[in-house]
């Protein structure tokens, strides 16, 4: 898996202060670099901090078959080693598209089952849609673990309002 930053700079991508790892994609770029165990440190150290509510993977494609088994390894140890914070991911991919390979793609329901919020949808700049944590109207926001109990798209309630700045 290649990997092109990794920060726990901002809180736009999911609720609280979060590791955000931007994943490449598989075509060859300058700045991208191999996720090795060096990184996997650097990011359970960024992970281990009080302030820090979860990880949010970006960039590239979570579910892509270069990349699922990494982010399934990856989610599986989050959760074991940090079972307090959330896990966040965003993808190219419809909650439709992703539900049809749960049951046959052991990788995609591994990820699926690490996973809190999903923000799934083709990315689609949109320049007048304002909206939490989405870069566009095509985006969802979906609350997988409810999603996934009650086998249909539940979408994922903010319990922070970001226009008031109170809970």
């Amino acid at each position: 898996m290649k990997y092109c930053s990794i920060n726990m700079k901002y809180m736009i991508n999911g609720d609280g202060l979060r590791v955000v790892l931007w994943l490449s994609d598989l075509k060859s770029y300058v700045n991208d670099f191999l996720f090795d165990d060096s990184v996997r440190k650097e990011l359970f150290s960024l992970l281990k901090n009080d302030l820090c509510s979860g990880l949010t993977l970006v960039g590239g494609e979570p579910f892509s078959l270069e990349n699922s088994n990494y982010v399934a390894e990856l989610f599986l140890e989050v959760k074991e080693k940090f079972p307090s914070k959330t896990i966040w991911c965003y993808t190219k991919y419809n909650w439709e598209e992703l539900i049809k390979y749960y049951s046959i793609n052991n990788k995609f329901s591994v990820i699926l089952d690490s996973l809190d919020v999903l923000i799934g949808g083709d990315f689609s700049f949109n320049s007048s849609f304002v909206s939490n944590y989405v870069g566009g109207s095509s985006h969802c926001i979906i609350d997988v673990k409810k999603s996934l109990a009650k086998k249909q798209e539940i979408f994922y309630i903010f319990d922070y309002d970001h226009t008031l700045g109170t809970f």
